[in-house]
């Protein structure tokens, strides 16, 4: 099982939740094409300059997707006199 990081919470929204965590070390690769799944594995299994193995704890981003503008829907792509 994959440990979770340690946070308190401070405040809850209806449903969301505001946590402040412990500090963490966070590992971002781009430009691979298995996502840098592999090169990230191999670092946190001891590859690396300490030569030391890392906790790898939850959650895990494996993709982020930019949002870009304008988004138009069908209805808004009608460029028609009214």
């Amino acid at each position: 099982m994959v440990e979770q990081a340690k946070y308190e919470v401070l405040r809850e929204i209806n449903k969301v939740e505001i946590r402040r965590y412990q500090t963490i070390v966070i590992a971002r690769v781009d430009g691979y094409g298995d996502g840098g799944f592999n090169l990230l594995f191999s670092f946190i299994t001891g590859n690396n300059q300490q030569k030391s193995k890392i906790a790898m704890t939850s959650p895990v981003v494996s993709e982020q997707i930019a949002m870009t503008a304008p988004v138009l829907s069908e209805s808004d792509s009608c460029f028609c006199d009214a």
